[in-house]
């Protein structure tokens, strides 16, 4: 009996152990000539909230840096070394090694590990494709090309885009996962163009009128929306949706009813228009905004709704976060109290103001030229 209790605890370790594995992630910088002690992985883990992971490493006496990550999905992360930033493609129970010398970073850069390939071709196509067809100049062409003309780049670079993918397998295998990924990021990076392409250009060449696209052109749109919960992990097929709901509000208004606003909208077209994920992810937006900008009761019995239509979904678990942040500023509850430095060193609590109309200025912090000007 002791001897099955001890085979039976072996089993379980090695279980625990495998689960582990599998979910982790171990990523090793290697570098020469670093002038930092410290590197920096960020990335994103949900499009509804936009929450962000960031990890940390310290360099060990050996000068690696260390990286044990658990990936909720595959994920392109942003990778901070020194002045250096990279794209990083992330996946559970895989390894990478990053090998560079510093001082000339670009041309020595390589990849070790089972992602290998996949951060190989990710990196040539940020240098090969991305300056052709990537988003700073896909949001130029809504300016100065014309509908003909902006048709014609759509259909080219779809094309090679496939072509370029498929040299680089030919001669380096490549994930199903991060296949699957990465032609989704693209793909759907190209979509949310072609939905943006005539409210963009209307504005930006002052005309009264959407332009009049050619028969046909909004034909992807049939598959596009059937989105699956794996492609929703992706940020630009995340950002389709809410593209896809700016779309239906300016192009078929007349099939909106009435007095709605803008989030009780959104929630008519995903009813509507969307099925599925999609529906589902673009009603988690909705309420999302209703929390933070509208009547609380109704974003309220909105949120009530979705748990009971979506039960122990991931997105159920992000909107509850939701909530229960908007919950704390409920109509009616105290505010929070917080206590601050002003401009003449004295520190003022909230409390201090009580009875009184308290403005809050909210500055962001990432904005260079914002907080220059931060009293």
């Amino acid at each position: 009996m002791k001897q099955f209790f001890l085979i039976s605890l072996l089993i379980i370790t090695i279980a625990a152990c495998s689960t582990t594995d599998k979910e982790t992630m171990l990523l090793t910088v290697e570098v020469e000539n670093a002038t930092f002690e410290e590197a920096e992985l960020v990335y994103m883990t949900d499009f509804i909230l936009y929450n962000r992971e960031t990890i940390t490493a310290t360099q060990s006496e050996d000068g690696t840096f260390t990286f044990e990550i658990k990936p909720h999905a595959p994920v392109v992360a942003n990778l901070t070394l020194g002045d250096k930033r990279m794209g990083v493609y992330l996946e559970k129970g895989k390894d990478l090694t990053i090998v560079a010398d510093m001082e000339d970073f670009d041309n020595t850069l390589t990849f070790q590990g089972t992602l290998a390939n996949e951060n190989t071709y990710h990196r040539l196509y940020m240098q090969e494709m991305n300056p052709v067809y990537g988003r700073q100049v896909f949001f130029s062409k809504f300016q100065t090309a014309s509908v003909e003309e902006f048709v014609a780049f759509t259909e080219i670079m779809e094309n090679e885009f496939a072509a370029h993918m498929k040299a680089f397998m030919d001669e380096n295998p490549i994930s199903r996962t991060f296949r699957q990924y990465f032609q989704t990021d693209i793909i759907y990076q190209l979509y949310s163009s072609k939905l943006s392409f005539p409210l963009y250009h209307r504005h930006f060449n002052q005309l009264e009128e959407l332009p009049q696209m050619p028969e046909g052109y909004y034909d992807f749109l049939v598959t596009a929306k059937n989105l699956s919960e794996e492609q929703l992990r992706v940020q630009s097929a995340a950002g389709f949706v809410n593209e896809y709901l700016q779309y239906f509000r300016m192009n078929h208004e007349d099939k909106i009813p009435e007095g709605l606003g803008f989030a009780e909208t959104n929630l008519w077209i995903a009813e509507n228009q969307l099925s599925g994920k999609a529906q589902a992810f673009a009603k988690a937006f909705s309420i999302n905004y209703m929390l933070n900008f509208g009547d609380f009761y109704e974003a309220e019995e909105a949120y009530e709704n979705f748990k009971a239509e979506n039960p122990g979904q991931d997105l159920t678990d992000i909107l509850t976060t939701a909530y229960n942040n908007a919950l704390r500023v409920k109509p009616g509850n105290e505010a929070p109290e917080f206590t601050l430095t002003d401009i003449n060193g004295e520190e003022v609590s909230l409390s201090d103001f009580r009875n009184k109309v308290v403005y809050l200025d909210f500055w962001a912090s990432w904005c260079g030229p914002c907080m220059r000007e931060v009293p």
